[in-house]
Formats: C-alpha cells, structure tokens, sequence
C-alpha cells in the first residue's frame, strides 16, 4: 500500500504546480566553497540531494535558501553574506583552502575533504577562545577525556573551553597544521600522538608547518597503540577501581584471557587490539570511548602511574594557553 501511495504522490502534485509561483527550478554556483560553473535543476515535485560528507549538500541548500523571503525571519538571516560569510568573490573561500592543498612530495595540487571538528571549526573562525586538541580516534578521545576530567576540575576550567577533534590519521596531521598556519590558528591547537609516533617524522613535520611557532605536540603513555596501553592498565585494575567499571578483578582477567585466545590467530592485525577493547566493552555494557575515559581518570589519580608525564605536560600547556 505504501508503495503504491508512493507512486501516486508525483501525479497529485503534479496539478499543483501551476499554483507555487515561488517553485525554485533551479540555482547556479561559480566560485564558492569550491564549486564551479554547477548549475542544479530541481524536478517538480521532488528533487533528492545526495552526497557523502563534504561534497556540497549544504551549500546548495544554503545558496537555495537565498532565494526566498522566509516569514518573520529578519533581514539578514537568509542571505548570502549570513550564509556564507567567509566568501570573497575575488578570493574564494576558506572551504577552497580547506579543500585543496598542495602535496608536498609531486608538487601538485589535490583535493581534501573537510577536516572534522576542530579543524572545520578552526579554519572557519568559531569559537577563537577555545584550545583545540587534535587526536587519532575515540580511543585516544577517551584517553584525553578522562585525563582533562581532572584537570579541568583542578584548574577551574569550563569543559566549553577545550574542544577535541579525531578521526584522523597521524600521517594527515602535517597538512592540517599548514592549513591551521594559514589561518593563524597554530596557538590554539595542540596536537596529540599516539605512543607509538614518538620515533616517527610526524612530529617533525608538524613542527615545520610553523616556523618560529612552538607547536605543542603531546604524546600518549605508551610504546605502542593506546589501546594496548588501555588493556595492559586493566589487568592490573584493582579492585575497587574495576567497580568503577561494573566488575570485579577475577571477572575481568577471565574475559580478557578468553579474548586474549580468542584473537591469538591475528595477533599481528593492527586492528586486533581495539577489536578486542570493544568487545571488552561490550561485555561490560559501555562503549569501548567510556572504558578508556574511566581508566584513563583512574590513572591520573594514581600519582605512580606512567601517564603522569602526559598528565604533567598537557596541564603546563593548558596553564600556558590560558595565561
């Protein structure tokens, strides 16, 4: 039935049409946010706009939303120096610059996609206050959580006041410190590695990004991937710590022995370990992110603990940023 419902529905509106004087048939892009010469025609009486991340869907409903005079919005608010304040016809925008950056090794220019969070919202001038703290993925966002729930709390800062991007790989964070540098946003961003980039050039070549800036770049306990460190610290869990976690020391060792088997077979994967961490979790009713924020807080109490060298360097840059 709905299915035949759905067929019907273009030939009921069909006779409407005459109707909508306002019916938007089409919008034409040249130059902004890294569109061209697009020209989009929407079909009466439905028209789908479909993309994957950061390939302009909103952009062409922000430019569409120009074309009308919206009921008891105010004057400003559906026009295009509102909806797209950072465009200079002259110049471009900065999402151009977001999007297209020049490969260091071929000299060639290639596309990006957008950077998520912190640098989306970097580079387009939100939130200027803010320290910004880039990360790998949710393990290391759990890690850093937890930590800053007591630093926060110690220095008497807002959690508002820091932000924490991810979902990005190590070898990609050179070029979003050269597309911070040109925006001068280098001073508000501390970049956070994985224990396993310490011997690697990464931290090298975000440092080059800015000349004469002293880039923070922080690096998580551990030799390896953080997520080995998480399950190394939860064997040695006691008691009354694993009661922040719902469990108990005995419960514990006997499903990370069982997993520890389970996935011997590709031990080698460098995915095995955060698979194994969230089905830890998972057994424990919370998501693997949470885990590593509860431990990671348990540990920065713990005054013997090998993160405090992390814990003693991001509280100095977090005193520094805020004087």
């Amino acid at each position: 039935m709905i299915e035949r419902r759905l067929r019907e529905l273009p030939d009921s509106l069909q006779g409407k049409k005459p109707h909508l004087p306002h019916f938007l048939s089409e919008i034409y892009l040249d130059g902004i946010r890294g569109l061209d010469n697009l020209r989009i025609m929407f079909d009466y009486p439905v028209s789908v706009i479909a993309g994957g991340n950061a390939t302009g869907k909103s952009t062409v409903l922000f430019a569409a939303a120009c074309a009308y005079k919206v009921p008891g919005a105010g004057t400003k608010d559906f026009v295009p120096s509102t909806l797209f304040p950072y465009y200079n016809p002259k110049l471009g925008d900065r999402q151009d610059i977001l999007r297209r950056i020049t490969d260091e090794e071929s000299g060639k220019i290639i596309v990006r996609p957008p950077y998520r969070d912190v640098i989306q919202n970097a580079l387009y001038g939100r939130s200027s206050e803010v320290l910004k703290l880039l990360c790998e993925d949710e393990i290391a966002e759990g890690i850093l959580k937890g930590v800053f729930d007591l630093l926060l709390s110690r220095e008497r800062i807002k959690w508002e006041s820091v932000q924490i991007g991810r979902d990005t790989g190590a070898s990609e964070f050179p070029m979003h410190a050269r597309a911070l540098a040109k925006f001068g946003q280098l001073q508000n961003t501390i970049f956070i590695l994985d224990g396993d980039q310490q011997d690697q050039e990464i931290a090298q070549k975000i440092q080059a990004a800015g000349p004469g800036i002293n880039i923070p770049i922080l690096f998580l306990p551990g030799s390896s991937a953080p997520e080995n460190w998480v399950w190394d610290k939860l064997r040695q869990i006691s008691a009354a710590d694993a009661a922040q976690l719902g469990t108990d020391p005995g419960v514990l060792s006997n499903l990370m022995g069982q997993l520890d088997a389970t996935y011997a077979p590709v031990s080698e994967s460098p995915e095995t370990p955060k698979t194994k961490l969230r089905t830890l979790s998972e057994h424990l009713s919370r998501e693997a992110p949470e885990v590593c924020r509860i431990l990671a807080r348990l540990e920065t109490e713990r005054k013997e603990s090998d993160i405090q060298p992390f814990v003693e360097e991001l509280e100095q840059t977090l005193l520094q940023w805020r004087e």
